[in-house]
């Protein structure tokens, strides 16, 4: 069973490496086909930026390394991802049999996560220095 159990350990540490390198090999037609995205209807018709505005472009800065201009599009993405690799180093660490919590599991923390996000989503359409329209 250890056996088992090491294999899994290396599978879960090796698998998104590989992901990774096969996103950055891929970049370049993931850009080109972002491209092709149509343009949001909600902005088009009210003005406002809908909860998604800005996800394409966040996820092209974000691949082309612009981490800081990609917080400003969106924060979503980012947050995410940090949230991502958070909980996949977490499950690394438990293959390996380190129990070690990076992302806390109380009410208070995923309320104020969310609270945050939303009054984001929310505000930036009425602060302009939140978002690069």
């Amino acid at each position: 069973m250890n056996v088992i159990k090491k294999h899994l350990s290396v599978a879960l540490a090796v698998l998104p490496l590989v992901f990774i390198f096969a996103l950055m090999c891929l970049k370049n037609e993931l850009i080109c086909f972002l491209a092709y995205l149509p343009d949001c209807r909600f902005r088009s018709q009210t003005g406002f930026l809908c909860p998604a505005c800005g996800n394409t472009r966040c996820i092209l800065a974000m691949l082309n390394g612009h981490f800081i201009q990609a917080i400003k599009y969106n924060i979503v993405p980012p947050v995410l991802c940090i949230l991502a690799v958070a909980g996949y180093t977490e499950l690394l660490l438990s293959g390996f049999g380190i129990r070690k919590k990076l992302i806390p599991r109380s009410y208070v923390f995923l309320t104020v996560l969310l609270t945050v996000v939303i009054l984001y989503l929310s505000l930036r359409n009425f602060i302009p220095w939140l978002t690069i329209a």
